[in-house]
């Protein structure tokens, strides 16, 4: 069974189709179907509760008259089945048959929205790669939020959030520097997450504004620490005290060598590569802009299937 062929065939079932996912409910239970290698699919029912002993005996006994495997999970049961052109015309004799075993034992479908956590939910939405139940007044709270973050915030304080947030990343390579003499590098992965989040907590926007101050801050941290471990490093060749004066005064001769940016950049070659992997570990968060999050609500909503759909 190639895709087209899956996806047809899901379609005329009245699943939802995105790709090798199917989703949907009958007769009231959100089931989310994976498409896997050749015939082989796997099909995911999410209960109320969790199946006891004997509902789960059935079902592996049921199992053997498809030649399919089922595994239980929380509240989850997962089917393994195959789906070839002959196993079309009992697809959903299958699924009816699963869904008596639910009704006959007492095991109902789940009604607890996933977003408030009250019950009552009249609907179900594909939400972290599972057919959960929601309110669809929740998702349109979440919509109404996110595209109010996106409109507010502001420039001038994402900057100054951005700067605070780096130089709050900056303090463990320094205090490192200070106990022990030198930087250890893997503490730049922490500066892009500090910057996100300092941007965030000011306010600022959350926009892609936030992710590029992410990125160019950490490169520009990497020129800060660089800089104390030189003011340190002339102030113990001049014997001199870790004073304010002195090391503004050091720092003011240091900005005064030709090249000194150059120098910085060659002998910073490792901690640049520790903050290029900062940013890369953490590229989830620091993409995490506000439009991105109404975008994701936006792609919930579109996969929301009803009740009584089937």
């Amino acid at each position: 069974m190639d895709k087209m062929d899956y996806m047809e065939f899901m379609g005329k079932n009245e699943f939802k189709v995105e790709g090798k996912l199917a989703y949907g409910n009958m007769e009231g239970y959100p089931l989310l179907i994976r498409k896997k290698l050749g015939s082989k699919i796997e099909i995911t029912f999410y209960l109320e509760g969790e199946p006891w002993k004997q509902v789960r005996e059935k079902l592996l006994e049921y199992a053997k008259l498809f030649k399919s495997s089922v595994y239980f999970e929380n509240q989850h049961v997962v089917w393994n089945t195959h789906l070839g052109k002959r196993e079309y015309t009992r697809f959903q004799e299958m699924i009816q048959g699963i869904i008596r075993i639910f009704r006959v034992t007492g095991i109902e479908p789940p009604g607890e929205c996933v977003i408030c956590g009250e019950k009552h939910a009249d609907s179900f939405a594909v939400i972290d790669g599972g057919n959960h139940p929601i309110h669809r007044e929740c998702l349109q709270k979440q919509l109404t939020v996110t595209r109010q973050r996106v409109s507010s915030g502001s420039y001038l304080f994402g900057v100054l959030g951005s700067i605070l947030g780096c130089l709050v990343g900056c303090i463990p390579c320094i205090l490192s520097l200070n106990m022990v003499g030198k930087t250890f590098c893997v503490l730049f992965l922490f500066i892009p997450p500090c910057i996100y989040y300092g941007c965030k907590l000011l306010k600022g926007k959350m926009n892609h504004f936030v992710f590029w101050m992410s990125v160019f801050l950490s490169f520009v941290s990497v020129y800060v620490i660089e800089l104390a471990v030189r003011v340190q490093y002339n102030l113990v060749q001049q014997n001199l005290p870790f004073e304010w004066y002195y090391i503004t005064h050091v720092l003011e001769k240091l900005m005064t060598y030709d090249g000194i940016w150059w120098m910085i950049t060659k002998q910073a070659g490792l901690n640049f590569v520790f903050a290029l992997m900062g940013i890369l570990i953490n590229w989830e968060l620091i993409s995490q802009t506000s439009l991105k999050a109404e975008e994701n609500v936006v792609k919930v909503i579109n996969t929301i299937n009803y009740e009584n759909d089937h």
